[in-house]
């Protein structure tokens, strides 16, 4: 069945159930089991996912592991990559990528034992010329990190579609852009692309 941009599945599990992906393989038997999901209404390659990453991939008491996170970020970025060449192509299923170069920001610590919650935005598809009458195909992915607030912390007031930036600004609500409402903390921030390879995943 071809899964539409209304389907509520997990990719993952959908596309890749065999998978041994330390950072979103379903069974990896210790992974980080990062599951994205469609952002309803949210356009090509739009993806939310969750992950809580456990103590024991701490760097610092407190603090995880940099290449932990940016695992996650990798793995989500690949998968929106993947959604929108299928989704883009009409593709019964997603191709494989593979990261060609993802640059991160750490903008906060990352906590341990705490859920995460993961965007990703598709930038731009591009084809180039490849080996022989190949193309190129490369996905550019914008990337987020964030801590939902913790319960009992104040919630700001969302903004409309409309609010202008001096609005937002005149309300406290500066910097917060397109994650930052609601309350929730932004951690890291990527961009990164991923080149197809050429198969499609299995079933």
């Amino acid at each position: 069945m071809l899964l539409t941009p209304q389907v509520p599945a997990l990719p993952q599990e959908a596309y890749h159930p065999e998978s041994l992906c330390f950072g979103c393989g379903p069974a990896h038997p210790d992974g980080l089991r990062l599951e994205s999901r469609r952002m309803p209404g949210g356009g090509l390659g739009r993806l939310e996912g969750r992950a809580r990453v456990s103590s024991k991939y701490i760097a610092f008491p407190g603090i995880i592991n940099g290449g932990v996170v940016s695992t996650l970020l990798d793995c989500h970025g690949n998968w929106a990559a993947a959604i929108a060449l299928m989704d883009k192509g009409c593709l019964p299923r997603p191709p494989l990528t593979l990261t060609a170069s993802m640059e991160v920001r750490y903008l906060e610590p990352t906590p341990p034992d705490t859920d995460l919650i993961l965007r990703s935005r598709v930038l731009s598809i591009r084809d180039a010329p490849g080996v022989g009458q190949q193309l190129r195909t490369t996905v550019e992915v914008e990337l987020e990190l964030l801590m939902p607030p913790a319960e009992g912390d104040a919630v700001p007031p969302v903004p409309s579609a409309s609010t202008s930036p001096a609005v937002a600004a005149a309300l406290g609500l500066a910097g917060a852009g397109a994650s930052g409402f609601g309350g929730e903390r932004l951690l890291a921030t990527a961009r990164g692309i991923f080149k197809r390879t050429g198969a499609l995943r299995s079933m």
